[in-house]
């Protein structure tokens, strides 16, 4: 089967615990792996795919996630970003101030901390349950809600 062309999938609630080599399409724009028992560390390359405009990792507690201290390839184009409840300990990267297109950030219990950078315009932001870490939003903010 050949899915160098595949624009969408969606593994949620899929158990795809055994294994973390997820090497996607460059044109993939949608993933959803909600739910899908993830363990061990996220690749980074999946961070790095230039067509990404929504990636959900909710719901993944035994997943580590290491941002990209760089700016990430789909910067550009990200929009949705879900991590709640994923293991993402630590310091909310500066590259998170490089995702010109994001527009809904959920990042509650998944501990981390630090400050926002000055992020783009947010339709949606939860920080809810943000394991009891320090978070700051600096001025650069804009919330409706």
């Amino acid at each position: 089967m050949n899915l160098t062309q595949l624009r969408e999938l969606d593994l949620s609630f899929v158990n795809i615990s055994s294994t973390i080599h997820l090497n996607f399409s460059s044109y993939l724009s949608t993933l959803w792996l909600q739910g899908t028992q993830l363990r061990r560390v996220l690749p980074e390359s999946v961070f790095h795919l230039s067509n990404l405009k929504f990636l959900d990792l909710t719901d993944n507690p035994l997943l580590t996630v290491r941002f990209p201290t760089t700016q990430w390839n789909s910067s550009a184009s990200l929009m949705e970003l879900y991590l709640s409840g994923v293991n993402a300990i630590g310091r909310i990267p500066e590259s998170f101030g490089h995702l010109s297109s994001l527009r809904t950030l959920r990042i509650a219990s998944c501990n981390l901390s630090g400050t926002i950078p000055k992020p783009p315009f947010f339709i949606s932001l939860d920080l809810e349950s943000s394991g009891g870490y320090h978070l700051q939003i600096t001025d650069g903010l804009n919330l409706i809600s």
